[in-house]
């Protein structure tokens, strides 16, 4: 009788469960409000950083504020020549870029004309521009002009050298045509870089029929290109292709004329026969006529 009447030991309730149940949700909701309760104490880390810097800048000196991060070098005459590393770096340069020109001088490499200084790689134009004034060299590199720069340095480059170049200039000017590359090389603004870009361009382009074309050619520095000017003159007369004799890949490798046009040519002339005049080359739907014009000296109908 005593285990008939005897009830399990785990059993339950329903009101047992639905209290349980109550404070489990009661605790959960109590650890939340907590939570957001801490966070709405603390501010975010962004605006505790954001009143820090305002802070900062308050208190800060009006003159540090106002402070440029970089200063402009204090420029001196100076032989680029074998210059110690605090020197560069006193020119505007970082010792890293300092240490790369003591690694091309203890290759042998030197320094004889302002081109030499302006073709290093961790040198930028505006740079470059700055120091030019003030470049000194070895007279025994440079001869009488620059022995005369270093008893008196000038304020700027360019007059002097105007009037030694122009002195003799009837001795040094060139024929844009035919110049080599060591004539090239050696007219003012112009080094080895310069004149091999030169006879690039004028080889794939056919010969210059003005001095302006030099403008055209890539990387080069204009101002390079004007001192060199007035050394320069095209003298020898362009020799026209055969427009109706030039497959598309010749054709396509003249500096005036595209791939595209090139090929459309080609085709046109392939259907229509050979082209006898500028106004049937215009009849090709890739062409223009400002592109005739551009064309004219270096192409021709018939051999």
């Amino acid at each position: 009788m005593f285990f008939k009447h005897k009830q399990p030991f785990l059993e339950v309730t329903r009101r047992e469960r639905r209290g349980s149940l109550a404070w489990i949700l009661g605790a959960a909701v109590a650890v939340v409000g907590v939570r957001l309760y801490r966070q709405q104490q603390q501010p975010a880390p962004l605006q505790v950083e954001l009143t820090w810097l305002s802070v900062a800048s308050a208190t800060q000196p009006a003159s540090e504020a106002q402070s440029p991060t970089t200063t402009a070098p204090e420029l001196f005459p100076f032989d680029p020549n074998h210059l110690p590393l605090e020197t560069w770096q006193a020119l505007g340069l970082t010792r890293r870029q300092a240490q790369s020109i003591h690694k091309f001088e203890a290759a042998g490499g030197s320094f004889a004309k302002p081109q030499d200084v302006a073709r290093l790689y961790v040198v930028s134009d505006a740079l470059f521009a700055s120091w030019e004034p003030y470049l000194r060299f070895p007279t025994a590199q440079l001869g009488s002009v620059d022995q005369s720069r270093v008893e008196e340095p000038p304020v700027q480059r360019k007059p002097e050298t105007a009037s030694e170049d122009e002195s003799n200039l009837a001795l040094t000017v060139l024929d844009l045509n035919t110049a080599d590359t060591a004539a090239l090389a050696a007219l003012p603004g112009i080094g080895n870089y310069t004149a091999r870009r030169l006879l690039w361009f004028r080889r794939d382009l056919g010969g210059f029929c003005s001095l302006q074309q030099v403008h055209e050619v890539p990387g080069i520095r204009p101002e390079n290109l004007e001192r060199a000017l007035p050394f320069l003159k095209v003298i020898t007369r362009l020799r026209p292709r055969d427009l109706n004799a030039l497959e598309e890949r010749a054709l396509g490798h003249h500096p005036y004329v595209s791939w595209n046009q090139a090929r459309a040519v080609v085709a046109y002339r392939n259907q229509h026969g050979p082209f006898a005049s500028w106004s049937e080359v215009l009849q090709v739907a890739l062409v223009a006529p400002e592109d005739t014009v551009r064309w004219a000296p270096y192409f021709q109908f018939g051999p």
